[in-house]
């Protein structure tokens, strides 16, 4: 039972890693976005 808990903790923190690099990419774009259209509302 507790092993079988520990192997379903892992699972889940093994999905959270694979998400949270699955999302960075997207979130690096909307905040390259965010940037450049600052950029070009200052100049």
């Amino acid at each position: 039972m507790k092993a079988r808990y520990n192997g379903s903790c892992e699972f889940r923190l093994c999905i959270l890693i694979v998400g949270f690099f699955l999302a960075l990419p997207i979130y690096m774009n909307h905040i390259m976005s965010l940037l450049r259209s600052r950029l070009y509302l200052t100049s």
